[in-house]
């Protein structure tokens, strides 16, 4: 469990196939402290698992799966990664929660400045339309940002600059794909309004009967 705000920017140093699945490696200094294999880091919102590290990188791996639904497939060396520990129990939760667990990837529409904030817009596939809402939260390569404008097919999120200052936003272009992951509990909820049976009635009516 992650929360978007990112710890460090990392750089990719080495790239290895490995069978279906890839071992990819970091130069980071800020992830290693308490840091043991196995543990759960957040790379551009994916969550991978460490397999080994020093004191000057971490290396991470990623199985077909992920390479097929994200944008680890086209990573390169010395390409800039946000990265993010899990989080822990005790941890203030200053952005939102965030799994790691990528819904989809989608192109960068547009970019704009206005009085020194960056304005971003992304298309929105019509299968996720219903989980977007304005000042909701999305995680986009891994950082917690709030939508700032909705529309039918795209979404604005604006950067500030502490946030412009620690990511690579400012490094997109027209085109480029980023990882998206919507709200988890807007998520359950679409699941339960759609598959739940006792759902599918819910209304008003219901809810006062059940002293909601």
């Amino acid at each position: 469990m992650f929360t978007g705000l990112i710890q460090d920017l990392g750089s990719i140093t080495r790239i290895s196939p490995k069978g279906g699945k890839r071992e990819i490696s970091i130069q980071t200094s800020k992830m290693q402290y308490n840091l043991k294999t196995g543990d759960s880091i957040a790379c551009n919102g994916i969550c991978l698992t460490v397999i080994s590290f020093d004191a000057n990188q971490i290396t991470v791996e990623a199985m077909n799966e992920t390479i097929q639904k994200t944008t680890l497939g086209s990573w390169s060396i010395r390409q800039k990664i946000h990265l993010e520990r899990a989080m822990m129990l005790s941890d203030r939760l200053d952005g939102h929660i965030v799994q790691g667990h990528v819904d989809c990837t989608s192109p960068l529409i547009s970019k704009k400045t206005i009085h020194d904030t960056l304005y971003l817009t992304f298309h929105l596939d019509t299968l996720f339309q219903h989980l977007v809402v304005a000042q909701g939260s999305v995680a986009i390569n891994g950082v917690s940002l709030t939508v700032a404008a909705k529309k039918s097919d795209s979404f604005e999120v604006s950067l500030i600059s502490h946030t412009l200052n620690h990511t690579h936003f400012t490094s997109l272009k027209t085109g480029d794909l980023v990882n998206l992951e919507f709200d988890i509990i807007g998520k359950y909820v679409q699941n339960m309004l759609t598959k739940n049976t006792a759902a599918t009635y819910m209304n008003e009516k219901w809810l006062k009967d059940n002293e909601y």
